[in-house]
């Protein structure tokens, strides 16, 4: 069963999050219910005739959550998943309850680490002991800053783009995220989000299909007609996702 903390919403509403894979993660449906999402399971996983594509599998799961009535799976959703569901919403408290999590729940997951119930401190005994306390409090505290600040260029990204409701096109998606425009396109081939029909950049059905660009005839000052590939924003907050785990990735490997 999983570890659950709960929170308390500014407008009084219950908000439940279990750490996976050492992140924070939230019950959906009450995440769902804060914002005046009707159908939790439907704003996940989407419909079945794909007209939705509903929350990118990596960003949902299902968790063992203990309830007044017992134990129960529980759809979960990640950090970005949250963001995915807020931009569901219409609700006008939205913005602020995206600003509550961002800033006092996951800030606070964070610095903890986990819920788990900590060991009995054991004072140290001798000299030796109480350096090798100190030192892996040291790598503890540091650990956790540098988590936070990989964290925040994500979050910071989010928090600027969240309330858009217009599509961003391959420029403007690349100067945010700090890329060359050629080598954001290069990447984007690379990976297989993309590809060339006709000597024209296209996005894969498949990110079509999730939502995540849109395809829009442009016509210029000189009256023709062109085809210009722009990010929705579900598909904004998934490259930034995306682009920072390619990013860590790549560290790792060097």
């Amino acid at each position: 069963m999983s570890e659950v903390q709960v929170f308390t919403a500014p407008q009084g509403s219950t908000l439940r999050t279990v750490i996976k894979g050492g992140e924070p993660w939230f019950v959906a449906s009450d995440v769902c219910q804060i914002l005046d999402i009707g159908n939790a399971s439907l704003a996940v996983n989407g419909r079945a005739d794909r007209e939705d594509g509903g929350i990118d599998p990596d960003d949902r799961g299902i968790a063992t959550v203990n309830t007044h009535s017992g134990e129960q799976q529980m759809l979960i959703v990640s950090e970005f998943g949250f963001y995915s569901l807020v931009f569901k919403s219409r609700k006008p408290e939205a913005k602020k309850f995206k600003r509550w999590v961002t800033h006092e729940v996951i800030p606070t997951i964070r610095k903890t680490g986990s819920y788990t119930a900590a060991p009995a401190f054991q004072v140290p005994q001798t000299l030796s002991e109480a350096l090798r306390l100190a030192a892996d409090l040291s790598d503890k505290v540091e650990a956790q800053a540098a988590q936070i600040e990989h964290q925040r260029p994500a979050v910071e990204f989010v928090d600027r783009f969240v309330e858009a409701k217009e599509t961003q096109n391959l420029r403007v998606v690349a100067k945010v995220l700090q890329v060359k425009e050629r080598d954001f396109v290069d990447l984007l081939l690379s990976k297989g989000i993309l590809f060339r029909s006709r000597g024209k950049l296209t996005p894969k059905a498949e990110h079509m299909e999730a939502g995540r660009f849109e395809v829009k005839e442009i016509v210029t000052k000189d009256g023709f007609a062109t085809v210009q590939i722009r990010f929705t924003t579900l598909g904004v907050e998934w490259i930034a996702r995306k682009v920072a785990e390619w990013s860590q990735k790549a560290l790792v490997a060097a």
